[in-house]
């Protein structure tokens, strides 16, 4: 339904747009919600994005709350690592966590697709998130589409740094070894996965004290710039050795 629901609106703007310059008159938000009947924070989010940007999917409510619960503070250990929150209650931590995130979600439906996705479990004392990484294994469709978007990324960044030359450049690194022993290839799989792992890790704790999403105290500060950090590693394995990696 929000997939549905945030297309419809993509298409409602796309709409108005084509209406307005039709009829010769400047495209702003303002009028797109006129329009539209859509709400002028929604329109003017759809409006600043490309065609191509306005096709991703939207972020689900389930993968907002896991993104809130590692990175807002409210929710947090001293150490920075996800609480075990109390949830059987509206007026529980996993309620406020909810609210925090959508105040049209009841907690016990977030609940119950968070347990649907393995992201979650039940322990004496509440409960605990277990998975923090979204994966797409299963489903071939969003495992190409996610590196159509690690592609697009890499292409921006490559063009902005040779035609642009910034000040800053974008992170662009990459390490070849090609001489390596055959029998060491799934010591070498384990480790850039876990390696990998703890690096975004970093980032992500790094990133999210400038996110408005999961800060509280950016509010009042204008948002919406796009930062995206991709980390992969291949290592061909023959069939005997995949065995090795599982």
């Amino acid at each position: 339904m929000q997939d549905l629901t945030h297309i419809a609106k993509i298409v409602f703007v796309e709409a108005a747009e084509d209406e307005i310059i039709r009829e010769g008159g400047k495209v702003n938000a303002s009028r797109l919600s006129v329009l539209t009947g859509i709400r002028r924070v929604d329109v003017t989010n759809i409006h600043r994005r490309t065609p191509q940007e306005r096709k991703k999917d939207p972020q689900t409510v389930s993968s907002r709350i896991v993104l809130h619960w590692r990175h807002d503070k409210h929710f947090t250990t001293k150490a920075g690592k996800p609480r075990v929150l109390t949830y059987k209650t509206d007026e529980s931590e996993f309620a406020d966590l909810v609210r925090s995130v959508s105040t049209h979600i009841h907690p016990g439906a977030a609940l119950y697709d968070l347990q649907r996705l393995g992201y979650i479990e039940e322990t004496p004392r509440g409960v605990r998130l277990v998975k923090q990484l979204y994966t797409t294994r299963g489903d071939l469709q969003k495992a190409f589409e996610l590196a159509s978007d690690d592609m697009t990324s890499l292409i921006d960044a490559v063009d902005e740094t040779f035609y642009e030359d910034p000040e800053v450049n974008n992170l662009h690194i990459r390490t070849v070894y090609d001489n390596i022993i055959v029998e060491s290839l799934p010591k070498i799989r384990k480790w850039m996965i876990r390696e990998g792992k703890e690096f975004h890790k970093k980032a992500r704790d790094f990133l999210s004290q400038f996110d408005k999403d999961v800060n509280r105290e950016l509010e009042g500060k204008e948002g919406g710039a796009e930062v995206s950090l991709t980390a992969f590693s291949y290592t061909p394995l023959s069939d005997e050795l995949k065995k090795d990696t599982k």
